[in-house]
């Protein structure tokens, strides 16, 4: 108590290793790493405001501005908490084939069509610096619009923001990460950093304890084996309402469960 009182010891909340099967926390060491190959996918979020910055700039594209994201584990999705950009980076727009704005990082282009073989072309006669993405909106889709959630505490609990963060690079992707505070130690550390008592980084992580997805998350999913069926339901959903530019294969080595 002493301890605790004198402000050495204190109640957290951390990300950490969850095995389904005997119901526990794991140790980094007790973790089994396997070559596999995931299903990685490129997912548009959609832009519901701008920021002042960039209101005038972007205003021709605002009726279908989405940011793109890429991800190897599409069903941390539903924890989304913020994209982040890097602030030194440059982004573009690009129009997709089925005629949508997204916002990626420049150099990122090619291997993007190489990837999926598309051509995105940059429609932008000027670049834009990923410290001015800062605060544009977008909605998170698959998230339950439950007012009452605890990792819901505003009016508007599915809309989130562009942040900038110093774990983005523009190695591969998009150069805008998905960040999930609730689904890994980076992403939670980072967003200790940003903003410790920023509501909207709630680590919140839909998983129950037996690897299934909560009632936190849109009903088509509910339920479901994240890794299994969950991961395959949500690539479907996106592709189905057309917020999935497309996926490939990533080889790779992953956390396997005991």
């Amino acid at each position: 108590l002493k301890l605790y009182s004198n402000g050495i010891i204190y109640m957290g909340r951390k990300p950490v290793y969850w095995s389904p099967s005997s119901k526990t926390a794991l140790a980094e060491a007790e973790l089994e790493y396997a070559d596999v190959d995931s299903t990685s996918a490129f997912v548009k979020f959609p832009v519901v405001s701008l920021n002042e910055t960039l209101k005038d700039k972007l205003s021709n594209f605002s009726s279908s501005l989405h940011l793109l994201i890429w991800t190897t584990t599409p069903w941390t999705l539903p924890a989304n908490q913020a994209i982040c950009a890097s602030a030194e980076s440059l982004y573009q727009v690009v129009k997709d084939p089925r005629g949508d704005f997204l916002i990626v990082s420049e150099k990122l282009i090619p291997s993007i069509n190489q990837q999926l073989g598309i051509t995105l072309e940059p429609l932008l006669s000027e670049t834009i610096k990923g410290s001015d993405l800062q605060g544009i909106q977008y909605r998170q889709v698959l998230l339950a619009n439950d007012p009452d959630a605890p990792h819901n505490p505003s009016p508007t609990p599915d809309l989130r923001k562009v942040w900038v963060g110093d774990h983005v690079t523009d190695d591969a992707g998009t150069g805008l990460v998905h960040t999930a505070p609730g689904h890994g130690l980076e992403d939670f550390g980072w967003s200790l950093k940003a903003s410790p008592n920023d509501p909207s980084l709630f680590p919140l992580s839909p998983v129950d304890d037996n690897g299934l997805f909560t009632n936190h998350v849109l009903e088509p999913f509910r339920k479901l084996p994240v890794l299994t069926e969950g991961t395959a339901k949500i690539v479907e959903w996106l592709s189905s309402n057309n917020l999935l530019l497309g996926t490939f294969k990533y080889h790779h080595r992953y956390p396997q469960r005991p």
